[in-house]
């Protein structure tokens, strides 16, 4: 365990972020989840051993490189971790970096966002992106009914005055319906947004249905870009922005336009070290 999280130190000329997840557990089950968590062995908790080997470490990498940085607490749904748990990963970061930038962020299907959780979100500035994929029929057919919890998760942290964004999986139920999606967003105040395509990676027969073809997700991008870049209140919609970013620096500025990731280590519940959340194993 210690060795491999030593990994964290090897890389000392870039920034290296970091992807925390400490539960393989999650309370939805959504229909096109990479972890099928439902069927899966892997429901453990991270132990306070490895939490705290994880956090002693990055801290140290943090004390000896003074990058400005990244945390996100990801998945499978990092809120049943606990609120005391949680507010002792904020507060660890939090006490472990000064001088530079460390962004701390939490993806979450936000279902079990409350007033608790939103005080501690609010006490250490940390980001929520919120995994909502558009109206509430869609989103329903493939989130296990949780659209009306998932909106009061994302109402409670935008009410609250917090960074928050949502992230949506575009399938065969959003085809033909950019106009209907973008909407949407604007119907919920939403100001920050990454639309990504469900492309068939290898067969699956629960998820034929849904699948989209590269040619698909690149007619609703291209009708979804001509409504977004008419709207002068403009959402912050990747992958659009990313990809004018990229023009304009002239490189990627997102791994998943490089041809290799160093920038982001993912430990899991069982510590772990991967490239991204499970790229590969360092």
């Amino acid at each position: 365990m210690e060795l491999r999280l030593k990994a964290i130190k090897i890389i000392n000329r870039i920034p290296v972020n970091l992807i925390l997840m400490p539960m393989h557990r999650c309370n939805l089950r959504c229909v096109y989840c990479y972890a099928r968590s439902w069927s899966s062995p892997y429901t453990k908790l991270m132990s306070k051993q490895i939490l705290d080997k994880t956090l002693t470490l990055y801290a140290e990498y943090l004390d000896e490189y003074k990058f400005n940085t990244q945390v996100l607490i990801h998945g499978y749904e990092p809120l049943q971790y606990g609120h005391e748990r949680m507010e002792y990963i904020f507060n660890y970061l939090r006490g472990a970096r000064t001088g530079k930038s460390l962004e701390i962020a939490v993806q979450t299907n936000g279902t079990l966002i409350d007033d608790d959780y939103v005080s501690i979100f609010k006490k250490y500035k940390i980001d929520i992106s919120i995994s909502i994929d558009g109206p509430k029929y869609i989103h329903d057919e493939l989130r296990s009914g949780s659209y009306d919890r998932a909106i009061e998760g994302f109402r409670l942290v935008k009410d609250a005055g917090l960074a928050v964004g949502i992230i949506s999986v575009i399938t065969k139920l959003h085809m033909g319906k950019a106009r209907e999606y973008y909407s949407w967003l604007k119907e919920h105040e939403i100001t920050s947004a990454f639309a990504h395509p469900l492309i068939k990676i290898k067969d699956s027969p629960w998820l034929k249905k849904y699948y989209v073809s590269p040619s698909e997700a690149l007619q609703f991008y291209i009708d979804l870009y001509e409504i977004w870049k008419k709207d002068t209140t403009r959402i912050s919609l990747r992958p659009f922005t990313t990809f004018i970013s990229t023009i304009v620096l002239r490189k990627p500025t997102i791994c998943t336009f490089q041809s290799q990731c160093y920038q982001w280590i993912s430990v899991d519940p069982n510590g772990d070290v991967w490239l991204c959340s499970g790229d590969k194993s360092l």
